[in-house]
């Protein structure tokens, strides 16, 4: 039986986005990160690499990285995905300048497009699972890249992450195994919902801002870009 924390060089790969980023990650992390990425390639690296993203595990998963500082150590493997795909986001940033790093979410669905903007516990993922759970293609649940020059926002290629215990209209419009759960929060699986592809281009056709009491406020077209700016991580 494989030893799911002996650790895994790999080569992680998105073309559309043209960037190549090295991970090295235990076992059990890369059998998770199969079902939450959408749009990345993974190919065995010969080591020693010096990894632009490194998950270590001594009873603990603690995310190193020359690029994003996590949080802290973590037990639960849900928690230490988050902060890879945080690190992820930065990776893509550092390697494509042109990109910037926004803390929003967007969908696809009904042939219109969303971007939504929201502080923190405002609502953005939850929001996002009720769209998903209704067919809507996720293009993110908290980071976007956003290109100035193409007035365009792209996908990092990474599901949505949902707080528990999740929302009984979400558990009934998906099907059970839809769901990767951790101790507080859960994954939803890019196999099992429909998830961008990284690099996959976002034109919104509206832009929502989520408020603290969780109601919501059209952006108007003279605010776009002030609250893009105001959104900005990287």
């Amino acid at each position: 039986m494989p030893d799911l924390h002996s650790v895994e060089n790999l080569h992680l790969s998105a073309a559309p986005l043209g960037v190549a980023i090295y991970i090295s990650v235990p076992r059990s992390v890369r059998a998770l990160l199969d079902l939450i990425l959408s749009g990345w390639v993974f190919k065995k690296a010969s080591p020693p690499i010096d990894p632009d993203i490194a998950i270590t595990w001594d009873g603990r998963y603690a995310l190193l990285s020359p690029l994003y500082a996590a949080e802290r150590p973590h037990r639960d493997i849900i928690a230490i995905i988050n902060e890879f795909i945080v690190a992820l986001g930065y990776a893509i940033a550092h390697q494509r300048p042109d990109l910037q790093l926004i803390h929003g979410a967007g969908f696809a669905l009904a042939g219109r497009t969303t971007v939504l903007f929201g502080a923190r516990k405002t609502g953005k993922s939850t929001f996002v699972g009720r769209m998903a759970a209704q067919g809507a293609t996720v293009f993110a649940d908290d980071i976007l890249l956003w290109s100035p020059k193409e007035a365009l926002f792209y996908a990092v290629g990474a599901s949505p992450r949902l707080r528990r215990p999740v929302p009984d209209d979400i558990v009934a419009g998906l099907d059970p195994r839809a769901f990767i759960a951790g101790q507080n929060t859960c994954y939803l699986n890019s196999g099992r919902v429909s998830v961008a592809a990284a690099g996959q281009a976002l034109m919104p056709d509206r832009y929502i801002a989520l408020r603290a009491d969780h109601t919501q406020k059209t952006i108007r077209f003279w605010a776009i870009v002030k609250q893009i700016a105001a959104n900005r991580i990287a």
